[in-house]
């Protein structure tokens, strides 16, 4: 029982003074703790419910509480097609390739760098596979170039 039981409000502190007086039988601990776990489920489930309700009346009345109404559609983000997914990596490798000419560094050298065999980067050259964040952060790095600044070649109209 808790210091101040005529405050609490557990199972526990509300059966005490009950069995104080002798009209109860002390409770089986195991059934107490059902009891709470069927509450708190009780209560859970209500709240779940309760947070369903509330989005799919947002989702029905279709207005913002900013009063702005959204589209059908969303528009962003957009999924990118296949098609301009490989252009990205045909580009972005041919910018890799143009900076390794430039600093006149093999591809032997480059995919030892990197820690891959230099058949993976040729392919990531060529655009045949797409270059993970941490491989091009490993390219990046073995080229002594940003990032940001491959990209920007590879935003470029014609790559070499």
């Amino acid at each position: 029982m808790h210091r101040d039981a005529r405050r609490c409000t557990c199972a526990q502190c509300a059966v005490a003074p009950r069995l104080q007086a002798g009209t109860e039988r002390a409770p089986n601990p195991l059934a107490v703790t059902a009891n709470l776990d069927s509450r708190i489920q009780r209560k859970m489930e209500s709240t779940a419910q309760q947070a369903l309700t509330q989005r799919s009346d947002a989702a029905r009345s279709n207005v913002v509480s900013i009063g702005i109404v959204p589209a059908e559609k969303a528009t962003w983000p957009r999924p990118v097609p296949a098609t301009s997914t490989k252009e990205m990596q045909r580009r972005l490798g041919a910018a890799i390739r143009l900076r390794r000419r430039v600093i006149d560094i093999t591809l032997t050298d480059l995919a030892s760098a990197c820690g891959v065999t230099f058949q993976q980067v040729q392919k990531y050259e060529s655009g045949a596979c797409s270059i993970s964040a941490a491989q091009l952060w490993n390219i990046a790095c073995a080229l002594d170039i940003p990032i940001a600044q491959l990209y920007d070649c590879a935003a470029a109209a014609e790559v070499a």
